[in-house]
């Protein structure tokens, strides 16, 4: 299967926000990404990793929450919150939408249900060409 390519990669659904929490001891906190975002976007360079850490965010049974990424560019990848870190690398330099959301663990609909989201634009840049070797200088 044919990799997307940036142009071709809808931005990520914005079905976010942080609903009033439930009885069930809501999540708190926000996500980490590293590099970290200048002015909401993030900026990296063409096969540098992208991560985003959700490991602050506290709730009565830390080991129901899960964190989701849409890394807009055809991938989502989603972990449990034991060390609810993920990695991911681009494939092509472009502009990306990624959504992070964090759940915790409840049914949808649930009064205890309670889900956090925020979205970033990534720019991959592309990588720089590798000098060549010039001739060698004469001694």
């Amino acid at each position: 299967m044919a990799q997307p390519t940036p142009a071709s990669t809808p931005a990520a659904p914005t079905p976010l926000g942080t609903p009033a929490p439930g009885a069930g001891g809501a999540q708190t906190g926000d996500f980490r990404l590293s590099p970290e975002p200048v002015g909401g976007t993030v900026e990296l360079m063409l096969g540098e990793p992208l991560k985003v850490n959700a490991a602050h965010f506290s709730r009565r049974d830390p080991s129901a929450v899960r964190l989701y990424v849409i890394w807009g560019d055809g991938v989502v990848d989603h972990i449990g919150c034991g060390p609810c870190r993920l990695e991911h690398v681009y494939v092509a330099a472009g502009i990306y939408h990624l959504a992070a959301v964090v759940t915790d663990g409840q049914a949808e609909g649930a009064s205890a249900f309670t889900r956090v989201g925020k979205t970033f634009e990534v720019e991959v840049l592309p990588r720089p060409p590798s000098p060549r070797p010039g001739p060698s200088p004469a001694l």
